[in-house]
């Protein structure tokens, strides 16, 4: 038997979902609302009955790298599993549930292709899981309805750890849009009508973003916000969302598209000024706002958004028309520049090598009149006469460069780099910890400086005033 399913795109209202279960704690929470669309990149596999729960890859597609999973359809292993960093945790979260439910064997799931990109904010968590699911109810003749299948998704989901909402499992019904109302732990949906097409593009950024801690940093202010950033955020999930949402519909309904793409932007820039304070290294986004924010793309387009949790994974963008559509298309075919220093954009891979060694601050060679060059902690400059420098005087100026010098080059160089600077890298390098020799706490504290995984670097939205922090620094 074979099962498809797509992934779906949150189109406004974002985060509303989980935020709004906390009306369950907090009636002064808004209900959440948000538009979803069904999309065509989806998961395929052929399913059958099986003793064992077993999901392998008989066909090439983009999920070959991952090895066949085979193991005890029980309740034990699939939780083992569930619990795990696996990529099968969901898919055996989903088993788990319903084993847990009803009395059924194990899974062979065929994975035949699959168009639906992972970790991008399109579902694809929730669609592997309601696939499992329905295969179930398929297989096993459970006769569950919709609204079962997307329950127990989201139950499979938050198995895993997950903080999601209940927003992604409404991949299960397809390529439509519905408008979902969030209130506490009820939800109702309709299906809107589309009046006028709309030429949407959704990019993959590729991009990296931890979805999990988003979600642990935005659930931090709830059930009761306490300091008033989080009171804004709160509000801004809750009633201006709610006033954002109306408006789209409208929009939808009407055909008015042209609103629709500048309402995108201006939900985008109230989730920035909002929820980028509560978790700035991961929905800071450079990638996404180097996007939205291109002149190419803003001339053909009305608006655009980012999608799902946010951060650096996709973007959404309403094209003006077919022809903008095409137009934008080959332009990010041909231009997949990533902003990698403040002066430098490269394709993924073709960075300068030449200018990397500059601010990582390693050592090179200067060769030719006037040259520079940096060769045991000595930095030099070349003469510029020619008669000087062919009698061998090569070298004009000479700077020995002791410990601390050293440290401050390692500083104002290095923070060029939009990944800034890896502070293991430097206590390996000077035997000194970063944050004990330089005023950095600070400006962590008020988001000039973002810490992530090891990486200190400017935030992105200052990245072009990067000397003011510098003098605050060294």
């Amino acid at each position: 038997m074979k099962i498809e399913v797509s992934g779906r795109i949150c189109l406004f209202g974002e985060h509303s979902d989980w935020a709004a279960t906390y009306r369950e704690i907090n009636k002064n929470i808004c209900k959440g609302y948000a538009l979803v669309a069904g999309i065509n990149q989806k998961i395929m596999a052929d399913v059958s009955v099986d003793d064992n729960f077993i999901i392998s890859f008989s066909k090439v597609n983009d999920l070959v790298d991952y090895e066949n999973l085979k193991i005890n359809a029980d309740l034990n292993d699939l939780y083992k599993l569930a619990k795990s960093d696996s990529f099968y945790s969901y898919a055996s979260a989903a088993a788990y549930i319903i084993k847990k439910n009803y009395d059924v064997k194990g899974l062979k799931i065929d994975i035949l292709d699959n168009t639906l990109p992972i970790k991008k904010g399109l579902a694809s968590s929730a669609a592997i899981s309601v696939l499992v699911i329905k295969a179930y109810n398929s297989l096993y003749k459970l006769e569950l309805s919709g609204d079962q299948i997307m329950k127990y998704a989201f139950e499979s989901e938050l198995l895993t750890g997950s903080k999601c909402g209940r927003l992604d499992q409404f991949c299960y019904l397809g390529n439509s849009i519905n408008k979902v109302v969030f209130d506490g732990n009820k939800i109702s949906y309709e299906n809107i009508f589309i009046k006028k097409d709309i030429n949407m593009i959704i990019i993959d950024l590729n991009g990296k973003k931890d979805t999990k801690k988003i979600l642990n940093d935005l659930n931090s202010c709830y059930p009761f916000p306490h300091e008033q950033i989080e009171t804004k955020m709160v509000n801004y999930f809750g009633i201006i969302n709610k006033k954002i949402v109306k408006q789209a519909e409208k929009c939808i309904k009407n055909g008015y598209i042209k609103e629709l793409g500048k309402l995108m932007t201006y939900s985008q820039k109230l989730f920035d000024k909002y929820a980028i304070p509560i978790c700035p290294s991961e929905l800071t986004a450079p990638l996404l706002h180097n996007i939205l924010n291109d002149p190419f793309i803003k001339k053909h387009s009305y608006g655009g958004k980012g999608v799902g949790s946010q951060g650096d994974g996709t973007a959404q963008i309403i094209a003006k028309n077919k022809n903008s559509q095409t137009a934008i298309i080959n332009y990010l075919k041909k231009h997949k520049y990533n902003h990698y220093e403040i002066s430098n954009y490269a394709i993924p891979g073709y960075e300068s090598i030449h200018n990397l060694v500059y601010w990582n601050n390693e050592e090179y060679y200067g060769f030719g009149i006037g040259a520079s060059g940096y060769i045991d902690k000595i930095r030099y400059t070349n003469t510029r006469n020619l008669k000087d420098y062919l009698l061998g005087n090569y070298v004009k100026e000479k700077e020995i460069i002791g410990e601390k010098d050293d440290m401050d080059y390692e500083i104002m160089l290095g923070l060029r780099k939009l990944e800034g600077i890896n502070i293991k890298d430097f206590k390996k390098k000077y035997n000194k910890d970063i944050m004990d020799v330089y005023n950095i706490k600070p400006l962590l504290k008020s988001k000039e400086l973002i810490l992530k995984k090891d990486y200190l670097f400017i935030n992105p939205v200052y990245i072009y005033v990067s000397n003011e922090i510098l003098l605050k620094i060294i």
